[in-house]
């Protein structure tokens, strides 16, 4: 896990997180560079293409507790959690674990799962989140079209998935100058339809402005809501102008050129505006280790009654490019259950362990 190294570089980080003021840190530990709430039930993965094994207790519910009868439950797999094993023997399916028990506080479901950030390899993922945003092929507002008129890129249509994909890194430098030059940070927030002179945004206006400008131009954007560390990148702390450990954030991520990476666009422009940094240290915006910068918040299995639902296979309702519909298919497999009820689990802090 690439959090792991602020511990040996940074020795102080876990004292600075847990004595931060920052919502953002607030009821939160720092263990082996995850965080996870006081209250043990959710669980923040620190870097990109990391991944924690860990041990999730599930209770029975009021339901379970007033009947006192076995119930089949699924713990279903996903793209960012494998399930593995458990303390009751269920069965191993392409779903999860699935089985027919009956909890009880004596002896409640204890279950071995691994969680991952894979956020930059999975395609799938990706290119589902990115449709549901259904983006028109023409910006509606007047606004964002003279914008990219500015920048002097082309309005595109019909794009598919893979020149999507092909987006090109010095199109991103031309917007992120764009508003380097046009945009400052400040929280006096201006809606980026009603420009005036030189607005004011914080990280959400800087990267949704980023984001359609790229999506009306030929590209396919994801914004990433994350905690970040205000640790130094290049010589320089992370957000450039503050001193506090970090706080939530949001960032791009993106195909440039075939391969997913993060783009940062208000550290771009807020690095270029601080008189303390050197010109050219803004590039550090779209380097690789940005990565290693934030922690992501990795929803933990829910144990899904599956007798109180009705199931329905999702692949059966939506169409997908011919070159992404087996992955996501695949994916399809976990039934998404109408009017299903489930149990959170507790996370045990003490089984945290690394994998990557």
């Amino acid at each position: 896990m690439n959090m792991l190294r602020w511990k040996d570089r940074f020795p102080e980080i876990k004292r600075r997180i847990e004595a931060s003021h920052d919502d953002a840190f607030k009821n939160k530990l720092f263990i082996d560079g995850t965080l996870i709430t006081k209250d043990n039930r959710d669980v923040y993965v620190g870097g990109y293409d990391s991944a924690l094994e860990a041990k999730a207790t599930y209770y029975p519910d009021m339901r379970m507790r007033e009947t006192g009868r076995p119930e089949r439950i699924l713990l279903p797999n996903s793209s960012r959690i494998k399930v593995k094993e458990d303390n009751y023997g269920l069965e191993q399916t392409a779903d999860g674990l699935e089985g027919k028990i009956l909890l009880t506080n004596e002896k409640p479901l204890i279950v071995k799962m691994e969680l991952m950030t894979n956020h930059l390899q999975d395609e799938s993922q990706m290119y589902s989140a990115w449709q549901t945003r259904n983006a028109p092929e023409e910006p509606r507002q007047p606004m964002i079209k003279r914008i990219i008129e500015e920048i002097g890129l082309p309005l595109h249509e019909g794009f598919t998935m893979e020149e999507r994909k092909g987006y090109r890194r010095k199109d991103v430098i031309a917007i992120l100058e764009w508003m380097k030059d046009n945009l400052s940070y400040g929280t006096d927030q201006t809606d980026y339809r009603y420009f005036g002179d030189r607005p004011k945004g914080l990280c959400e206006e800087f990267c949704r402005l980023f984001s359609m400008i790229v999506d009306y131009t030929g590209g396919m954007t994801i914004m990433d809501p994350v905690i970040s560390l205000n640790l130094p990148l290049e010589g320089y702390p992370y957000f450039s102008s503050t001193t506090g450990v970090g706080g939530r954030h949001k960032l791009i991520r993106m195909y440039l050129e075939g391969t997913a990476e993060l783009v940062d666009p208000t550290i771009y422009a807020t690095t270029y505006q601080n008189p303390d940094i050197p010109e050219g240290k803004e590039s550090r915006a779209l380097s690789q280790e940005i990565r290693h910068y934030h922690f992501l918040y990795v929803l933990p299995t829910q144990a899904l009654m599956i007798d109180r639902g009705t199931a329905r296979r999702i692949d059966k309702h939506h169409k997908y490019p011919t070159n992404v519909q087996q992955a996501l298919k695949r994916i399809a497999k976990f039934m998404w259950w109408e009017g299903h009820q489930s149990i959170h689990p507790i996370i045990d802090r003490t089984s945290l362990k690394v994998i990557r």
